[in-house]
């Protein structure tokens, strides 16, 4: 890329000079650089001449960068898309072939990934599903038992009770929920 930068460079320069050149052709048209009129005119005519095959130069100059600098971007883009046109010199075509692969690789890695993270998000989900389902059914059979039931966890938190549980211990299950089992029948 440092190829491109300077072939933009030199086309600017060469540019810049070529358009300094045709207004100071433009500036010898307008002032008389002669002191009397015989001597003036051709003085300004040999300016003039002057300023136009400079002026013919750099536009040669000119459109010379324009073709290199575009004969550059083709090749560049020749090889990125794997091809090397005829006549164009080829420049670390090896090098774009193994930063290509590698590209390659890399994507294919991210794709393999992907898929397996998206099949443990959907086996995370049938579990959590799962989870959920046991979980009623557990609460619906603690829920329906006539006689009184407390479960804790293993930091004896209470996690569920039912009605019967309630009215015998006297305590209000809502509000005791996941606090220690003491705390609810000391406060009690």
């Amino acid at each position: 890329m440092d190829i491109v930068k300077s072939f933009g460079n030199i086309y600017v320069l060469i540019t810049g000079f070529v358009a300094g050149i045709l207004s100071g052709y433009c500036l010898a048209g307008r002032l008389n650089f002669g002191l009397g009129v015989g001597s003036g005119s051709a003085n300004s005519v040999l300016f003039a001449l002057m300023c136009c095959a400079v002026g013919a130069v750099g536009v040669i100059w000119l459109c010379w960068f324009r073709l290199k600098l575009a004969r550059v971007i083709t090749s560049i883009v020749a090889q990125l898309k794997g091809k090397n046109p005829a006549g164009i010199n080829s420049f670390g075509n090896s090098s774009i072939a193994k930063l290509s692969k590698a590209v390659k690789e890399h994507l294919e890695n991210n794709v393999s990934y992907t898929g397996k993270l998206e099949q443990q998000t959907k086996d995370m989900r049938i579990q959590i599903q799962l989870l959920q389902k046991q979980k009623k059914n557990t609460e619906a059979i603690v829920y329906s038992i006539r006689d009184a039931v407390i479960v804790v966890d293993e930091f004896d938190k209470l996690i569920m009770a039912n009605a019967s549980a309630g009215r015998v211990l006297k305590f209000d299950f809502k509000n005791s929920r996941h606090k220690p089992i003491k705390e609810v029948f000391d406060t009690n």
